[in-house]
């Protein structure tokens, strides 16, 4: 029994230091990066006045977006791209869609068809060249430029941003790349614009946060508690995340024009290709990404089918690289980007997968009956485990109450059936969701440890969503 106590205890104590540290984070966060961001709102007029004292013009963008089997989402993901506040001569909203789709969808019902359609519109309202689209060849062989094969080639996220960089206009000086279902801030492109103008002696190399609660109201109970811990991950976390590791999320991201090609684009055999790219530009370019204070939402995974696989294979990616760092010659960079992979990345998740396991492991026992711990604690140890679980509920209500209130979650049109009450009691679940939250993470390391290769790039599930 005395090793039972222990292990409560130091279980609770661990959880509650990783807790602290969230809230630290937070806290530095909003003092040097979203404060400064509130602070320095920008307008067209501010930018102008930048580029004409820089001596420096409007930067012109060319937006990238992959998409494949994306018809449902794919005219609100238009129309939030449109609403971004820019000189619409200045911006190229560039798809890169998947010609295997017309093949297996036929031509009226693919993403080709509803892009195509907002494609003669805006581009006569704005009487520019505002939205394009490109079709990736079955047998593109997916790396930058690239071959056609003659031969099917598996569709995959890089392989369609490889084909596309082959159609990015000549005078585009940054290139953003964003999933098919992103709703960024309408200010990313003015900061991002500023930076540029003010920053001459620096390649623009951003990345934002990504906060997927978006379709929280149409996925599974747990799958929400992941959503709103990926939210406050990115929103508080990122910051500081990438003061200690070049990493890049895949999307609401920016880089200059000429280190995207110097870089080749996108690596086809990693699993996360974005996190390979930001390490590539430090290692071969010496190019550090910096933190961008505006907000994409997005869709997270509707149920924990998805979200397993989807994390499954960034946990493989994510050891991916660190096995491809150690093969490389040993060096100073090599080794702060392992010890950043190490201490940020596989021993929390590994570490929160054994104090999971131990929590259950203890928490049957104890709810069932089998061990009775009731006189084994004492007053302030019971005390501190119930004050610590109040404030972990506490937490992650207010992200939820927050979230809605910034428009992160898209409301329903019809309240939930059992009320804020029930929204409230999905979070009962934090019991549990510690352990099946790491479990994909978990399977992604020992997948690759064990020398299997049987995790591929597979396309995450969406759910419908307004166009409005």
């Amino acid at each position: 029994m005395k090793y039972f106590i222990c292990a409560v205890v130091a279980t609770n104590v661990i959880v509650a230091l990783f807790f602290f540290q969230t809230l630290t984070y937070a806290i530095l966060s909003y003092v040097f990066h979203w404060r400064k961001k509130r602070n320095t709102e920008l307008s067209l007029g501010d930018l102008e006045t930048a580029s004409k004292a820089n001596g420096r013009p409007l930067p012109k963008f060319t937006l990238v977006i992959a998409a494949k089997n994306e018809s449902d989402i794919i005219a609100a993901t238009i129309n939030k791209m449109i609403d971004i506040d820019y000189p619409k001569d200045k911006v190229r909203i560039l798809f890169a869609l998947d010609g295997k789709e017309l093949e297996e969808n036929g031509p009226c019902e693919t993403t080709h068809h509803f892009v195509e359609e907002r494609k003669a519109f805006l581009n006569k309202l704005y009487n520019t060249a505002l939205v394009d689209y490109v079709s990736v060849p079955p047998d593109f062989d997916g790396c930058y430029p690239g071959i056609l094969t003659g031969r099917v080639v598996a569709s995959t996220k890089p392989r369609a941003l490889n084909w596309a960089m082959r159609f990015i206009e000549a005078d585009t000086d940054v290139v953003g790349f964003f999933d098919a279902d992103s709703h960024p801030e309408k200010g990313t492109l003015l900061y991002v614009a500023h930076k540029y103008i003010t920053e001459p002696e620096k390649s623009i190399l951003l990345q934002g946060s990504v906060i997927q609660v978006r379709n929280y109201f149409q996925i599974s109970a747990i799958n929400k508690i992941y959503a709103i811990f990926q939210g406050i991950t990115h929103e508080w976390f990122l910051p500081i995340l990438l003061k200690h590791l070049p990493f890049i999320g895949g999307t609401n991201f920016f880089v200059d024009k000429n280190l995207l090609y110097k870089l080749e684009g996108f690596n086809l055999k990693s699993l996360t290709e974005d996190l390979d790219f930001g390490i590539r530009a430090y290692m071969k370019e010496k190019q550090w990404p910096e933190f961008l204070p505006y907000v994409t939402t997005e869709q997270t995974p509707p149920n924990y089918k998805a979200y397993f696989f989807q994390r499954a294979r960034w946990a493989t990616g994510f050891l991916q690289i660190t096995e491809n760092l150690m093969k490389q010659k040993v060096s100073k960079a090599a080794l702060y980007i392992l010890s950043g992979l190490l201490f940020y990345g596989i021993i929390p998740l590994m570490l929160f997968q054994i104090i999971s396991f131990v929590s259950i492991s203890l928490l049957l026992p104890s709810l069932t009956g089998i061990i009775d711990t009731s006189h084994f604690f004492t007053f302030k140890l019971k005390a501190f485990f119930i004050a610590m679980n109040v404030l972990y509920f506490l937490f992650i209500l207010y992200y939820y109450e927050r979230s809605k209130s910034r428009g992160y979650i898209q409301m329903p049109a019809v309240k939930p059936r059992f009320g804020i009450a029930g929204e409230y009691l999905t979070f009962v679940g934090l019991l549990v969701a510690p352990f099946f939250g790491c479990l994909p993470f978990t399977y992604g390391f020992f997948n690759l440890l064990l020398n299997r290769s049987s995790l591929k790039w597979v396309k995450t599930p969406r759910t419908a969503e307004s166009s409005i």
